[in-house]
C-alpha cells in the first residue's frame, strides 16, 4: 500500500490499495452504484476486486471519499502477422460521496492513475462511460462501437435453455472456439481461456444470464453471453459462425460507442504498428496536455517486422539535418490519435498535415499543407499502416 499525502484545505490524503485492501472500498461502492443488484456486487467483491488496483483518497478521519479502481486484462493485439499480449488496465468504480463532489478528486485519482499506468510503460488505457464528457477532456476518445443484439422471437426460448458448458472441458473447447475465432477476425480483444469463462459464468449468473453455446455436427459453432434483468434478455456478446448468425437480429439501426480509450505511452503504442510491406517512415508531432513524455515529435520507421520510434525534438529545435528535418511531419492530438489506431476514424479527420521549412528557415513554424501533394503522400503512407481496426471489447467490470 502506497500513501500520499496531498496539499488542499480540506487534509485529503491518497492512498493505493492493492488485493485484500481493494476489498474494503465496498461500502463506497454500493453507495454510489446502487443501481447494482447484491449479486452483482456480491459477484464483483469475491471475483474482480481482489485482482486490481485502487486509488483512493480518504478524508482525515479517514474514510474513503473517492476510489478508482484499474482492473488490469491481458489483451491480445495484432502485431504484424502475429499477436502480442499486453496488459491493459480497465479504468472502472470511478465514484466519489456525493457530499465531496466537485472538488476536484476525480482529477486527482485520475492523473495518478495515468501516471502509475505510463511508469509501467503500458500502451493506452479503456474503460466504458457512463457519460463520455466526463472524460474527454483528459483526451478519452471512443474506440468501440457495437451493434444492439436480441433474440429471433421463434427460437428465443429453446437457444436460452440450451445446455450447461460441462464442467472444465467444455469451458476449455469454448475457450479453444473463441480464441480461434477472434484471432481470424479481430484485431485486439481480451485474451479467452477456460479460467475467463468460468468468471464469466458467475457473472452473467448475477445478472440471471449465461452463457448460449450453438452446437453443430462438427462442434462449437458459435456462442452468446447474455443477462435477464427486469424482464429483459440482453445480448452482452456474440460470436458466432456465419451459418448460425440467424438466430440474432440487430435491434438497432447504428451501433452504439461503448468503449473509450486514452493512449498512456505513446512510444509504447507507436511501436505496436507494423506496414503491410516495405518501409514507411514519417515524423509525428503528438499533442498531450496531460503527460508530457508523449507531447512532442516523435520520429518513425516502420516495417512489416519492427517498428523504431523515437523523440525528434531536439533535431528540430536546432534546424539540423536529421530525420525529422528531412520528412514530412504531421500532427496529431494524442485524443485523435487513439482513436485512428483503433480504426474509429479516418487518419484525414485526425491528422493534420505540415510542411517542414527549408534548410535556409529551419528555425521556422511549421506551416499547415492541408490538402497539398505533402499531405496527399504522407496519407498515403499512413494507409500502410496496419493499425487495429477490428476491436472487440465486451467487458463490463
Amino acid at each position: 500500500m502506497k500513501d500520499d499525502r496531498m496539499s488542499g484545505m480540506d487534509e485529503i490524503r491518497m492512498e493505493e490499495l492493492e488485493g485484500e485492501g481493494c476489498l474494503a472500498l465496498r461500502s463506497l461502492w454500493e453507495e454510489v452504484f446502487y443501481e447494482d443488484s447484491r449479486e452483482f456486487t456480491e459477484y464483483y467483491f469475491q471475483e474482480k476486486a481482489v485482482r486490481n488496483h485502487a486509488f483512493v483518497l480518504r478524508d482525515r478521519e479517514g474514510r474513503v471519499v473517492s476510489m478508482l479502481y484499474l482492473a488490469p486484462y491481458p489483451m491480445m493485439l495484432r502485431v504484424g502477422e502475429d499477436f502480442q499480449t499486453a496488459e491493459i488496465n480497465y479504468i472502472i468504480g470511478v465514484a466519489t460521496k456525493k457530499e465531496y463532489r466537485h472538488r476536484g478528486y476525480m482529477d486527482r485519482l485520475l492523473r495518478a492513475a495515468l501516471r502509475y499506468m505510463y511508469e509501467k510503460k503500458q500502451p493506452f488505457s479503456f474503460l466504458m462511460p457512463a457519460n463520455p464528457l466526463i472524460y474527454q477532456p483528459y483526451q478519452f476518445s471512443y474506440i468501440y462501437a457495437k451493434k444492439k443484439l436480441g433474440l429471433c422471437r421463434p427460437v428465443s426460448e429453446e437457444l436460452v435453455a440450451q445446455e450447461e458448458l460441462s464442467g472444465p472441458e467444455g469451458l476449455s473447447a469454448l475457450a479453444d472456439f473463441a480464441s480461434d475465432f477472434l484471432a481470424q477476425n479481430c484485431d485486439a480483444f481480451i485474451r479467452r481461456d477456460a479460467a475467463y469463462y468460468s468468471v464469466m459464468e458467475k457473472e452473467l449468473a448475477a445478472q440471471r444470464g449465461g452463457i448460449c453455446l450453438l452446437r453443430g455436427e462438427e462442434g462449437i459453432e458459435g456462442y452468446f453471453l447474455y443477462t435477464r434483468e427486469e424482464a429483459q434478455t440482453r445480448i452482452q456478446e456474440a460470436v458466432l459462425k456465419k451459418g448460425v448468425r440467424n438466430c440474432l437480429v440487430e435491434t438497432g439501426a447504428v451501433a452504439d460507442p461503448v468503449i473509450m480509450a486514452r493512449v498512456v505511452d505513446v512510444q509504447a503504442l507507436l511501436s505496436l504498428l507494423r506496414t503491410e510491406s516495405g518501409e514507411v517512415s514519417f515524423a509525428m508531432e503528438i499533442k498531450d496536455p496531460l503527460l508530457k513524455e508523449n507531447d512532442g515529435l516523435w520520429e518513425c520507421w516502420i516495417t512489416p517486422s519492427a517498428a523504431g520510434i523515437r523523440r525528434g525534438d531536439a533535431g528540430r529545435r536546432q534546424g539540423e539535418s536529421g530525420l525529422a528535418c528531412r520528412l514530412p511531419i504531421c500532427s496529431i492530438a494524442v485524443e485523435n490519435l487513439i482513436s485512428w489506431i483503433f480504426g474509429y476514424r479516418p487518419a484525414e479527420e485526425c491528422f493534420e498535415f505540415l510542411k517542414v521549412p527549408g534548410r535556409e528557415e529551419a528555425g521556422a513554424e511549421l506551416r499547415a499543407a492541408e490538402g497539398s501533394e505533402e499531405a496527399a503522400a504522407l496519407l498515403r503512407k499512413l494507409g500502410r499502416l496496419k493499425i487495429f481496426k477490428k476491436v472487440f471489447i465486451n467487458e463490463i467490470v
